[in-house]
């Protein structure tokens, strides 16, 4: 077997691991959480792989969104913070790279990394505003307001979030931002001693 056809062999293996992972990901009723806790590894390591290939790297970016809630509760953020970070300065479509920069920020901010989240979410916010996408737009301005708020930049905070807010108002199918807003914006409110407007 030639080079050029082990290159060949060895790129598909790296694309079939992760449309494996997508599909089994996908198919899963309920939480995946056990069997990724089981998995979590593997899955890392597809993505890791994925992304290091230029003709997997969507796949390998869509598999990190399509799992990133489970990441969330599982813990281990640093593990996955570099391949979010790797992922989010791809060259890829850029409603994916502003999907990825917002859980980039998410990460970070969960890992009380206050700073660098902003940055992050900054970046998001100029890449949703350029790309006119209001529902992106509001969800990079949600993880701005609950950045501000960690920061106790109580003023900030509620501002974005209140912009968020006008946005999910006006967008269908967004209920779940809409509660996470408001939640948002009521323990801004009690931080400040609000507790009428909390």
């Amino acid at each position: 077997m030639s080079l050029n056809q082990s290159s060949v062999h060895f790129l598909q293996g790296i694309q079939a691991n992760v449309v494996y992972w997508q599909q089994l990901v996908g198919q899963l009723t309920g939480e995946p959480s056990e069997l990724f806790r089981q998995e979590q590894d593997n899955v890392w390591t597809a993505v890791k792989l994925g992304l290091a290939v230029s003709e997997v790297q969507a796949e390998a970016a869509g598999l990190l969104l399509q799992i990133f809630s489970v990441i969330e509760r599982c813990g281990r953020w640093d593990k996955w913070l570099p391949l979010l970070e790797k992922a989010s300065a791809k060259s890829l479509a850029p409603t994916l790279c502003l999907q990825l920069r917002n859980r980039h920020g998410q990460l970070l901010r969960k890992l009380r990394q206050i700073d660098r989240a902003v940055s992050v979410h900054k970046s998001a916010e100029q890449l949703a505003t350029t790309l006119n996408h209001p529902q992106l737009l509001a969800e990079t301005w949600f993880n701005l307001s609950a950045d501000y708020r960690f920061c106790r930049d109580y003023e900030k905070a509620r501002r974005y979030g209140q912009n968020a807010l006008t946005i999910f108002a006006q967008t269908p199918a967004t209920s779940r931002w809409q509660a996470a807003t408001l939640n948002t914006l009521g323990l801004i409110e009690l931080s400040c001693g609000n507790l009428d407007q909390a």
